[in-house]
């Protein structure tokens, strides 16, 4: 077995930890080595740090509070919240803590906990800056969209952070409001907040503009500091399609369901990716995903039609068809399923020419029509 080599010591969080072998009683000088430890991706040596202190030290709110930012920091969510509830049936907690605590919640997933802990320290003095990001992180969590919108709309001009902006301006981009999202989007930036939700909205306004490289570029920002976010690694095969390279678009978007594998939009998105790189048993994979998530939804359907319809499953095609349109009349996948069957895909040139007349003028996700998405037939200019 291969044991991992530790990461390297950063130079200075060295140094810190030599002052304070010298100076053990110094709290200030704890604070800093903590988090610059933490700041250095190196929260074991935070937590060795902390767990050496003496017993009349540790015990100490601020000595307890960094031990809960190094849990968190190292994935330890349960432990973080088990050490801050100890220290809060003795004492108030001060503000930090309490966010550390909410923000250990919400990494349990126990959102509803979290928006009334959050909603609390928001009312109070000393509230830390992402006190509302978070808050509206969870309630969009667990009340959708609206509510989000709601409480970021009613919230003190005071707690509105650069990166509560960032988290408002995907909301306003979900919800349809480009201009607005756009503006938060860009004080947030300017601000120096660079949080995903303000890339992945600036990002998809350079979509609709027509930059995709700069939202390639603002994606995999974000993307290097939070790898996980399907919703990053959707938005960026989005970026790739208006490219018109399916390649990459692929790659993201296999990262997009792996993270996301619940999301039915994002398994259209992957197959339809698929059909117009003729990976049609990858196609047939991602729809049937999608189909085990809602059974009845007219575009799954239509998407398994055009693939049967695609593969020559002649039958299987008409009766997909069928359910798709009893399902949704006006399923643009059934209709092209049906020129498919009429003899208009024979080859990948056609397939592309058919899908740029059926699906060209659908919206596409980012703004802009489905056409700007779909790569040109082969003997065809761009």
């Amino acid at each position: 077995m291969v044991i991992p080599t530790p990461p390297a010591v950063h130079p200075r969080l060295a140094l810190l930890r030599e002052y304070f072998v010298e100076d053990p009683d110094n709290e200030a000088l704890l604070a800093e080595l903590v988090n610059a430890a933490l700041e250095t991706g190196r929260p074991d040596i935070a937590i060795d740090t902390l767990a050496a202190l003496p017993p009349e030290l540790a015990g100490q709110a601020p000595a307890v509070h960094l031990r809960s930012m190094a849990l968190l920091a190292s994935g330890r969510y349960v432990e973080a919240e088990e050490v801050l509830r100890r220290l809060a049936a003795d004492t108030v907690l001060p503000p930090g803590s309490q966010f550390n605590l909410a923000f250990a919640l919400v990494r349990q997933g126990r959102h509803p906990e979290a928006i009334d802990m959050l909603q609390a320290l928001l009312a109070t003095e000393g509230a830390p800056p992402g006190t509302l990001a978070w808050l509206l992180r969870a309630i969009r969590h667990v009340h959708g969209l609206p509510a989000a919108l709601a409480a970021w709309e009613g919230a003190p001009v005071a707690s509105r952070s650069p990166e509560a902006c960032g988290v408002a301006s995907l909301l306003y981009f979900d919800a349809d409001q480009l201009p607005r999202a756009r503006d938060l989007a860009r004080e947030s930036l300017s601000q120096g907040g660079r949080s995903s939700e303000a890339l992945a909205t600036e990002a998809g306004a350079a979509i609709i503009e027509a930059r995709a490289g700069d939202a390639i570029a603002l994606l995999q920002e974000a993307l290097s500091r939070n790898a996980t976010d399907g919703r990053l690694w959707t938005t960026l095969a989005a970026a790739h399609m208006r490219q018109k390279d399916l390649q990459s678009a692929t790659a993201a978007y296999e990262n997009a369901v792996r993270f996301m594998p619940d999301h039915i939009g994002t398994w259209h998105g992957y197959a339809w990716c698929q059909i117009m790189a003729g990976a049609l048993d990858g196609a047939a994979s991602s729809f049937q995903r999608a189909y085990d998530l809602d059974r009845n939804f007219g575009e799954t359907h239509g998407g398994q039609a055009v693939v049967a319809a695609l593969q020559g499953r002649t039958s299987e095609a008409s009766s997909a068809i069928e359910r798709a349109l009893r399902l949704d009349p006006a399923g643009l996948s059934a209709r092209f399923a049906q020129a498919v069957l009429s003899g208009e895909a024979a080859d990948r040139q056609s397939l592309l020419r058919l899908a740029h007349r059926v699906l060209g003028s659908r919206p596409a996700p980012f703004g802009g029509v489905m056409a700007q998405f779909i790569p040109a037939p082969p003997d065809d200019t761009p």
